[in-house]
């Protein structure tokens, strides 16, 4: 189909991370998920996309580093060929995906560029999908790529699909994330959930918490961490570090294992970081919250450096 094109045929986009400011395991489904109540929250951690229009039906990614998944499995390449198909294009697309969230580490990183793909080729090609539209086609490759495509401040139910957006209200925080040096499989800890808690049927009051109760200070309850601790037990040192770090608000995000803190003053966010580098050989990031799931741009118009 032909369509009015996108006046360049190149566009740049940032594709935010995640947090998981509380997640709540209600229960087993019956489809091979967990029912959930999470908070999430996007943040300036980002991966960078360059997608550029291309005759022909070709979908050619290419990610630095090489993560070495198969075309098949790339998220990118279903979303393109996804949104592609659906709209019935023409046309086909490369994508360059220069990766800095790090991978299986609780940041939703795969998902974010899943729904950043959706919305960079919707621009690109001008097909015209409204976002509810494009949370649909994200619901098919993923969980949580849905939330990406609304990004900010997100109370999410179900398999995390289900979304009502929340007012800001992080926006004085700068985040530290501590990484550990390892990865953790999705799947394995909630296998490891399942062994612990046993496989209930659901339970009530995943819509009990509200905006105006939810707390902004303390731990963020995780169901997930005790499950990742008993897989790694090292992980039992990050929570300490982030819990006597004097933070604002704490916790685990998603699967694991990546640990955060929330810090009213920046100096003390940049106290922990190098703590968390030098006594546990993690990686450190210091972010803030964002309002949107990605951004978009023409590659010429982009800054030098993106924070």
């Amino acid at each position: 189909m032909k369509r009015t094109l996108f006046p360049t045929n190149k566009l740049m986009v940032y594709a935010y991370a995640k947090l998981n400011l509380g997640l709540w395991v209600m229960g087993a489904r019956g489809d091979n998920f967990h029912e959930l109540a999470t908070l999430f929250q996007s943040i300036s951690l980002y991966d960078t996309l360059l997608v550029e229009r291309l005759p022909g039906a070709a979908v050619e990614v290419r990610s630095k580093p090489d993560m070495g998944i198969a075309p098949a499995d790339n998220l990118v390449t279903r979303a393109a060929e996804l949104i592609l198909e659906e709209a019935d294009s023409d046309y086909g697309v490369r994508i360059e995906l220069q990766k800095q969230i790090p991978i299986s580490a609780g940041l939703g990183g795969g998902s974010s560029d899943a729904a950043a793909t959706l919305v960079a080729l919707n621009e690109l090609f001008q097909f015209g999908f409204h976002s509810e539209e494009l949370k649909i086609l994200a619901g098919e490759l993923g969980s949580d790529v849905p939330f990406f495509i609304e990004g900010g401040l997100c109370w999410g139910r179900g398999r995390g699909e289900i979304l009502e957006k929340w007012p800001s209200r992080f926006g004085l925080y700068h985040f530290v994330l501590v990484v550990p040096p390892f990865g953790l499989s999705s799947k394995e800890v909630y296998t490891e959930y399942d062994q612990i808690h046993g496989s209930d049927s659901m339970l009530d009051g995943s819509d009990a918490l509200l905006f105006e109760s939810f707390p902004t200070q303390g731990s963020c309850e995780n169901d997930l961490e005790s499950a990742a601790i008993r897989l790694r037990p090292e992980l039992e040192r990050y929570h300490q570090l982030v819990s006597q770090s004097g933070a604002d608000l704490y916790g685990m995000s998603g699967s694991g294992p990546t640990y955060f803190a929330a810090f009213s003053q920046l100096a003390t966010a940049q106290l922990l970081a190098q703590h968390a580098q030098q006594e546990l050989g993690a990686q450190a990031f210091l972010c803030r919250p964002t309002d949107v799931g990605q951004s978009l741009v023409v590659p010429s118009e982009a800054p030098r450096a993106q924070r």
